[in-house]
């Protein structure tokens, strides 16, 4: 038997359900706009910006690698405990239930290559190492967990970057993956197993070095766009957008910034076949713009400029034409704004901890119903933390 096909399935233990009463992991009432949380006694129903403490389930110096929404008014957030010990993902449900399951398959030492993604029923797929392998986990909604090593020759030695997405209800990840060489591919790999069912080099009718930044797909998977910076010799780079089918085939691409002022490519989001897609300034003072690229034009058109955090890491689409930017401003706050994707307008904008460090957001777009992650202090010892959001 190949051993490079072998699945390997183990029910990890999960921790007793806990309310968020237990010792370390408190709720607290949400913050008001604009303005840092502050403390107060853990309601019955998490608010919106109702911060869960997870310090208590993988200690207070664990870094957070990601969050992924799980259905039914429930996050699954991907921690990595100090000193080695395998990978954890912490469920939490608004109503403050709290659950915990280890990775043991997923090797800690590669927290770069290492990520988390929404399925269905529960599920949520991890990306990690593996045996020295890049892999796939699956951890149902009762812990048990399916790892396989992706059949593509990829190991940390030749990855120097990841990008992953999920689509066709957790069953295909789609990755983006950069060698050391300057090159980068494009695939789509079978989570249950790691096979490769496609695979492209990924490349734009302009010639130059990529460098990926982003990489969505289309519920079932009928559409893969990636964004990207190009280095083609001029002074500035070029952000760009590649829309790829199902076969991962290059359908359309475009420009994001034409006038060629200094700036890169950041998140994406979908809208059916539709793309929304954001450029963050360089300039001092940076800020992000907006754009939207509708299906078959390669023009885009411009939705917002808004002066949010110039490190932004997280665009999302809600079905109420409502844009969800989550992201660590320069002062090491992490914010969360609201934007009208028809007019542009700012709806709302928080600040959800003053200081801290950013992890990741996910917004389920059938509710709009979002959860956000990351390291927050707020002038004290730093503590891993998840954020329910509306």
């Amino acid at each position: 038997m190949d051993p490079r096909r072998t699945t390997f399935r183990s029910r990890a233990v999960l921790g007793v359900a806990v309310a968020v009463l237990l010792a370390g992991c408190t709720a607290a009432a949400g913050p008001t706009e604009l303005e840092p949380h502050d403390p107060a006694p853990p309601p019955e129903y998490l608010d919106e910006g109702s911060p869960v403490f997870l310090g208590s389930v993988a200690g207070a110096d664990a870094e957070v690698l990601g969050v992924a929404d799980g259905g039914e008014d429930r996050a699954v957030v991907l921690l990595a405990p100090a000193g080695g010990d395998p990978l954890r993902l912490a469920a939490v449900r608004a109503d403050g239930e709290l659950r915990t399951v280890e990775l043991p398959d997923l090797d800690p030492a590669y927290l770069s290559l290492t990520s988390i993604h929404p399925a269905t029923d529960g599920r949520v797929v991890v990306v990690g190492v593996h045996d020295g392998d890049l892999a796939v986990t699956v951890v149902d909604e009762d812990g048990e967990t399916l790892t396989a090593p992706v059949h593509a020759d990829l190991t940390p030695a030749n990855v120097i970057s990841l990008l992953a997405t999920t689509s066709t209800y957790g069953d295909l990840i789609h990755l983006v993956v950069s060698s050391p060489d300057g090159t980068s591919r494009l695939l789509t790999v079978v989570t249950h197993d790691g096979d490769v069912v496609d695979e492209t080099p990924l490349a734009f009718g302009i010639p130059g070095r990529v460098q990926p930044r982003a990489v969505t797909a289309s519920a079932m998977g009928e559409h893969v766009v990636v964004s990207a910076d190009l280095e083609t010799g001029e002074p500035v780079r070029m952000p760009v957008i590649g829309h790829y089918d199902a076969g991962l085939r290059l359908a359309d691409e475009a420009p994001l910034a034409p006038e060629r002022v200094p700036a890169s490519a950041g998140p994406i989001a979908l809208d059916g076949d539709d793309v929304f897609a954001t450029v963050v300034k360089d300039e001092p003072g940076g800020g992000i713009d907006v754009f939207f690229l509708q299906s078959g034009r390669n023009t885009p058109t411009p939705v917002a400029s808004l002066p949010v955090p110039a490190d932004v890491r997280t665009l999302a689409y809600g079905t109420n034409e409502t844009l969800y930017i989550g992201g660590p401003a320069p002062t090491g706050a992490l914010t969360w704004t609201v934007v009208n994707s028809e007019t542009g307008e700012r709806i709302s904008e928080t600040i959800l901890c003053a200081t801290g460090r950013y992890g990741g957001a996910d917004v389920d777009r059938a509710t709009t119903q979002g959860w956000l992650a990351g390291r927050c202090g707020d002038g004290g010892p730093e503590e891993p933390v998840v954020w329910r959001l509306t």
